[in-house]
């Protein structure tokens, strides 16, 4: 991961451990699944609250994890597909940008976050 600086430049977030996202749909797809076609997984959400932010959907955080997008913020989350037959030796990058302001309808919250995939 990395987060944008006040500068515009992206500056590397330390993460002690690789962290997993979830399966979709995550009620019936254990961790670990046999790929065996194409398999989505569930990359984010809105939380709501008096803390609004956008959070990658990951099976555990720690405790000091700092990959939340905030108001006005911008983290980018580079992904490597791991298994034990194959490690990809690129990453797919994924830029997260949220201005901090929230929609129900979805066409809006379009207007107001932002997730596009880096090259």
């Amino acid at each position: 991961m990395s987060r944008r600086g006040p500068n515009g430049i992206f500056q590397p977030i330390p993460v002690p451990v690789p962290l997993q996202f979830i399966w979709t749909p995550p009620d019936t797809t254990p961790p670990l699944v046999t790929i065996q076609r194409e398999q989505i997984l569930d990359f984010g959400y809105i939380h709501q609250g008096a803390n609004l932010r956008w959070e990658p959907r990951l099976y555990w955080k720690p405790g000091n994890f700092a990959g939340f997008v905030g108001a006005n913020e911008a983290i980018r989350y580079s992904l490597q597909i791991v298994s034990d037959a194959y490690v990809s030796e690129t990453y797919q990058v994924f830029q997260v940008a949220f201005d901090g302001v929230w929609d129900p309808v979805p066409a809006q919250m379009m207007m107001h976050l932002a997730i596009d995939e880096i090259a």
